[in-house]
C-alpha cells in the first residue's frame, strides 16, 4: 500500500488510485474470510480478477 501511495504522490492519476481502492477492498474481504462461505470467497476472487483486469486495460494518457 505504501508503494501505491508513493506512485499516487508522484503523479500517477490512472492506475495507482484504482489499485489502492482494490487493495483496500481486498483487505476488508481478507479480514472477514473466516466467516465467509467458500462460494462467496470464490465470487469475491472472480470480482477481484475482473477489477484488476479492468485496471490493467487502461491506457495512459498521451503527453502532448
Amino acid at each position: 500500500m505504501r508503494d501505491v501511495q508513493y506512485a499516487i504522490d508522484c503523479g500517477d492519476i490512472l492506475f495507482a488510485p484504482g489499485l489502492k481502492v482494490l487493495l483496500r477492498w481486498a483487505t476488508r474481504v481478507r479480514r472477514r474470510r473466516d466467516h465467509l462461505k467458500d462460494s462467496t470467497l470464490k465470487a469475491y476472487r472472480q470480482q477481484a480478477d475482473r477489477r484488476l483486469d479492468k485496471l490493467l486495460r487502461q491506457k495512459p494518457p498521451n503527453p502532448s
